[in-house]
């Protein structure tokens, strides 16, 4: 429970080998080009969401009270030719799992992406601190 975990991998950013895994807390953002075989079991007590976003695309996720909850900056692709061996999509798409402890079960978001993020403090993608302006955005419901 608790901390980050930052994983950017040339196939899953997760690698757990068709297993599960529990999700208790803390930051989880895994990257890469492949879905992982298996992933968060559903008994995980903190929600996460999977999603695909381009390489290099700078997201944010935002409360129902307008606060930023998540701000991330998809990696570059690496060389490759994608979906396997060859690196991180090689300029394709890559598939994330993203879990915060400020996701609560079956509460809605809103998830921002083409737009900018600015100010903070960044480490591997993810900000600390900035916020977010710009894109468009859509509303989803925590796992």
């Amino acid at each position: 429970t608790g901390g980050t975990v930052i994983a950017q991998g040339s196939e899953e950013g997760i690698d757990c080998d068709n297993n599960t895994f529990l999700i208790k807390g803390g930051t989880i953002i895994g990257a890469g080009s492949q879905s992982m075989g298996g992933g968060p079991s559903s008994a995980s007590t903190q929600g996460f969401i999977r999603l695909t976003a381009a390489a290099s695309t700078q997201l944010g996720i935002k409360n129902a009270a307008g606060e930023w909850i998540l701000l991330y900056q998809v990696p570059a692709a690496t060389s490759g030719t994608g979906g396997g061996q060859g690196g991180m999509g090689g300029g394709n798409s890559l598939v994330l799992l993203l879990s915060s402890p400020q996701f609560v079960k079956g509460s809605s978001y809103s998830f921002f992406s083409g737009g900018t993020i600015t100010g903070g403090t960044t480490v591997n993608g993810y900000n600390m601190g900035g916020t977010y302006s710009g894109g468009t955005s859509k509303s989803f419901t925590v796992n």
